[in-house]
């Protein structure tokens, strides 16, 4: 879902990331965004999706990605991340 977002999106895709996961797929996805063209990644601390979300529209940013806090363990399990 997200490839589709980026390469429907014009121009630069301004990213917020928050990342509430504490395992190694947060950090996984994370790389593989800021290795994608045309996308500018900012990886931002927020106690909360809407303090995230916050943040997100003060800097302007255009997406909003949450990594939460389960995500490694997920998919890990097997089960939808």
């Amino acid at each position: 879902m997200m490839q589709v977002g980026v390469e429907k999106a014009q121009g630069q895709t301004q990213v917020v990331i928050v990342n509430f996961d504490e395992g190694r797929y947060g950090e996984v996805l994370i790389k593989a965004l800021n290795a994608t063209p045309n996308v500018t990644v900012a990886l931002v601390e927020a106690p909360s999706l809407y303090d995230a979300l916050k943040l997100a529209r003060e800097e302007k940013r255009n997406v909003l990605v949450v990594i939460p806090a389960n995500f490694s363990e997920s998919i890990e399990s097997n089960r939808v991340a």
